[in-house]
């Protein structure tokens, strides 16, 4: 907000989701899928959304 005395503040998430059987014991790559798509959307650049 204007005036804050924190300024600007940014947040970059990256989300995953695994379901079914095979997802028991993926915990791994669901972090690794998770972080993917962080990556993904910064190299694109700003304000944007990578599925």
């Amino acid at each position: 907000h204007t005036g804050s005395a924190f300024g600007c503040v940014t947040v970059s998430v990256g989300a995953a989701t695994m379901a079914g059987p095979y997802a028991e014991g993926c915990e791994r790559q669901l972090i690794e899928t998770a972080d993917g798509g962080l990556y993904r959307a910064k190299t694109a650049g700003r304000n944007r959304a990578a599925v």
